[in-house]
């Protein structure tokens, strides 16, 4: 994440992803994590996901089918479509899967 910042790359982000990650950091470190979190990503460039945007990743979600593929991960494959990015700030083999660049 330092070497994307760094490089000057935007980020692009939905609403789903803060809600998940926040819950998160507050489990897993405290509110003071989930403060600072929320507070960075108004640096983001930041999607609100539209009622079309969910049906579509609630349709892709029930179309792949997969155990392990959540439905964060295919609003995420929406939104960037949506934008055509190409490359996923991610870690684990679901965005490359779905045909997208992961940030190594």
């Amino acid at each position: 994440m330092q070497r994307v910042v760094a490089g000057g790359q935007p980020l692009l982000t939905h609403n789903y992803v803060l809600i998940e990650t926040a819950a998160l950091l507050q489990r897993r470190l405290g509110m003071p994590s989930a403060r600072a979190f929320l507070s960075d990503a108004r640096n983001f460039t930041l999607h609100w996901v539209t009622p079309d945007d969910h049906a579509e990743a609630t349709a892709l979600f029930e179309q792949r089918n997969l155990r392990g593929l959540s439905l964060v991960d295919c609003m995420s494959f929406v939104v960037m479509r949506k934008y055509r990015s190409t490359t996923a700030l991610a870690y684990d083999a679901d965005f490359q899967a779905e045909g997208f660049d992961v940030f190594e």
